[in-house]
């Protein structure tokens, strides 16, 4: 297999793993944002911890059911005992993982250039101009700006994605420098195939 394209969760269930790991490198939750996220996960590595889960596991034994996923947690696995790659030579299955689109460029949007704009532009003025922007057919328009949103759709980081340039251009802070950083990232965002 050369490629595998999954979105996270599959991703994670591909390779065994819990949903708060990474699918790629020995790194918990709490580590997924370091600079270095560690050493790359090994077929071995993840076979190993599998096969300690597998003692504690008698199918005949309930108990023993609540037992081994309550470990496999502990260990940052998903309670998968037997992956279907086990038995294939030299397969990796997170070296075959693709980016997540969604994960990798929408929520690195959210998480990261949105953040620094509205930092440069300042919270409440973002949200002004935002407001302030004219409703378009097809683009969410955000009347009440975005700092009281708990949870954002993808549809709506898209739509926000759309209009951030226009809203930080001419913010003092916000340098020619910076806007054509931004919108080199919304290229490559919303225009993956250019």
């Amino acid at each position: 297999m050369a490629v595998w394209s999954a979105d996270y969760p599959e991703q994670c269930l591909l390779v065994g793993l819990a949903s708060n790991q990474s699918p790629q490198f020995i790194a918990g939750y709490d580590k997924l944002e370091d600079e270095d996220p560690g050493e790359l996960r090994t077929k071995d590595s993840v076979l190993d911890m599998m096969k300690e889960l597998r003692v504690i596991y008698d199918e005949d034994e309930a108990d023993s059911i609540v037992a081994c996923l309550a470990a496999a947690g502990e260990c940052g696995l998903n309670g998968v005992l037997e992956p279907w790659w086990e038995d294939h030579i030299d397969f990796q299955p997170w070296r075959t993982i693709t980016p997540d689109i969604l994960h990798g460029l929408h929520h690195f949007f959210r998480d990261h250039p949105l953040k620094w704009v509205r930092k440069l532009v300042g919270h409440a003025e973002y949200d002004r101009r935002l407001s302030a922007l004219q409703p378009l057919i097809g683009v969410r328009h955000f009347p009440d700006g975005i700092s009281h949103l708990k949870q954002i759709t993808g549809k709506e980081d898209r739509d926000l994605q759309r209009t951030v340039v226009a809203i930080s251009a001419g913010a003092p802070k916000m340098t020619g420098n910076c806007l054509r950083a931004m919108r080199a990232i919304l290229d490559l965002i919303l225009h993956p195939a250019i």
